[in-house]
């Protein structure tokens, strides 16, 4: 894969246009646009208004997103921050590649999902990096595998 970069004064300060080209059209293409559209920068800031404070809150620090009612809980590695969000509003601030849903309430980042492992009852439950455990309902489980297996990752029955 080759990458150049071409200056053009006659786009706007924020404005990038990107083309790729390639002899015909694959899935590694399908694959690299699905990504660009996605794309959201690493260093994006979610500011968030709770009563009388505000928090600017790095999205890289979050290990997952959860929603009871009206409620949002953001758990980061050194606090949890609970206020009126809904889920599905927080979700299209969220880059799809690097953040998950596992269930109607609760979104993961992916970067801090250690293992999967069944539970007693038979659900499936994401063990993360910081030592937390969270369900993956039935109906999220095989868009969570289909996201994590695009990772060129390799399944095993052992």
């Amino acid at each position: 894969m080759k990458i150049k970069f071409y200056q053009k004064p006659n786009l706007l300060p924020d404005e990038i246009e990107i083309e790729i080209s390639a002899q015909s059209y694959s899935p590694l293409i399908q694959e690299l646009e699905d990504y660009l559209k996605n794309y959201k920068s690493a260093n994006q800031i979610l500011t968030i208004k709770n009563k009388d404070q505000i928090y600017r809150i790095p999205v890289i620090n979050v290990l997952f997103f959860e929603v009871y009612g009206d409620y949002l809980t953001i758990h980061t590695f050194s606090e949890t921050i609970t206020y009126r969000q809904s889920l599905a509003k927080l979700s299209a601030l969220l880059n799809k590649t690097d953040f998950v849903k596992i269930s109607r309430s609760t979104i993961i980042n992916l970067s801090y999902l250690e293992r999967l492992s069944k539970s007693f009852s038979g659900t499936m439950m994401a063990h993360l990096t910081n030592g937390e455990t969270v369900g993956v309902s039935r109906s999220c489980l095989k868009n969570l595998r289909k996201v994590l297996f695009e990772e060129r990752s390799t399944e095993t029955d052992e």
